[in-house]
């Protein structure tokens, strides 16, 4: 249990020294024994991860020029304001992350100045240096894969989770600022602004789901050692699947309650009652990923944020009970929210954007239901036979 929920702080991007060590126990890492090494396929995919992260904060960039033009300064100042917010948190997360790792006085400084002026590219830095060394880990000479592998799995967990904060921090507001304003202004909006926030719309409901998909992905990759062999391409998209069909309609339905309540008194009173429940379910189950009290505690807040719009599993285990729990209460509220959409809106109810809307949140719960079933049944990872057999041999010996 100790080394599992190391293991679990360590996917999580704990900056504790016992989560690294733990990987260190291993024999020299050569390149038969590299449990998941660099393939063109996942090369590819942290391309296509990066592309879309930049797709991303292009189209919200010049969705936020396009209001400008347009004098709309309300939207220009909201949309543009969620972006500012992504650059300095993922910014400074990457800092204070380069510069627990690096050593030696001089070398520190070299990085300091270097990240200063790459401060908003610190994910598309972080993406480029995981496949520098997922390369060289390949192509090196013996004594310098190890060294380069351990670094690639280091750089995978610290990306996976920036892009998450980058996700929670800058997509899903921005998905809620877009669709409100495309619910409510569609007959001043010109073909192209309509086009581009689509686009944007689109691109970021991807980016959020992907950035969860990930995390989750390397989550099981650093809890391989357990016994827990990491999902396959097919997981990867069932569970890729599940996400966008459960952050799609909960954010829209959002949306919809937001519509009917201007000054957004039930959206903030209903998420401070669900981070809550959250909150003590986590404390209650006594949840721990880093050593120090104070970085546990504001984890913990943050990830009870997070699961106001999506299902996060901080358990190392079993966790159908805590999962049942929290689809309940998702579920419900998403039927209370476009309830009171259905009968307090002004909106057309012939109009398409009120078909679209509810249809939109009505069908997410089937169709989530759906891929989460299909994702566990086909492609959750099983503990294998080997490593339990292994379990209980040790267990004898002790």
């Amino acid at each position: 249990e100790d080394d599992g929920r190391v293991l679990l702080g360590n996917a999580i991007g704990s900056r504790d020294e016992k989560a690294i060590k733990l990987t260190e126990l291993k024999d020299e890492i050569t390149d038969n024994s590299q449990e998941y090494p660099f393939t063109a396929l996942q090369c590819i995919g942290t391309l296509v991860s990066l592309i879309l992260f930049v797709v991303d904060v292009v189209t919200d960039i010049l969705l936020a020029m396009e209001y400008r033009d347009h004098d709309r300064v309300l939207e220009f100042a909201l949309t543009s304001s969620v972006i500012i917010a992504s650059f300095l948190v993922t910014g400074i997360l990457s800092t204070i992350w380069y510069i627990q790792d690096v050593a030696g006085p001089k070398s520190r400084v070299k990085k300091i100045l270097f990240l200063i002026a790459a401060f908003p590219f610190s994910i598309i830095i972080r993406n480029l240096v995981f496949i520098k060394h997922g390369w060289l880990s390949r192509k090196s000479r013996s004594e310098e894969k190890s060294k380069h592998y351990k670094q690639m799995m280091k750089e995978g967990r610290d990306v996976s989770l920036l892009m998450m904060f980058d996700s929670f921090v800058e997509s899903a507001p921005q998905l809620i600022i877009q669709m409100y304003i495309a619910m409510h202004h569609p007959s001043q909006e010109s073909l192209h602004l309509e086009i581009l926030r689509s686009f944007t719309i689109a691109t970021s409901l991807a980016g959020l789901s992907w950035s969860v998909t990930s995390y989750y992905r390397n989550l099981r990759i650093s809890s391989a050692t357990s016994g827990l062999k990491a999902n396959s391409i097919c997981g990867a998209v069932g569970y890729f699947l599940w996400r966008v069909f459960e952050i799609g309609p909960r954010i829209t339905a959002i949306v919809m309650l937001l519509s009917v309540d201007s000054h957004g008194l039930y959206i903030i009173f209903g998420s401070l009652v669900h981070w809550f429940i959250m909150l003590t379910m986590a404390f209650l189950r006594h949840v721990k990923v880093y050593d120090e009290p104070i970085q546990n505690i504001m984890f913990i807040v943050f990830i009870s944020f997070v699961q106001i719009i999506s299902y996060m599993n901080l358990s190392h285990g079993k966790s159908r009970r805590f999962a049942i729990i929290y689809y309940t209460l998702f579920y419900v509220e998403n039927v209370l929210m476009v309830l009171l959409f259905v009968l307090w809106t002004d909106i057309d109810k012939s109009s398409w954007i009120f078909i679209v809307t509810v249809c939109v949140a009505s069908s997410g719960t089937l169709f989530c239901t759906l891929f989460m079933v299909m994702y566990y049944k086909l492609c959750h990872p099983k503990v294998s036979h080997k490593s339990t057999d292994v379990d209980v041999e040790l267990k004898v010996k002790s």
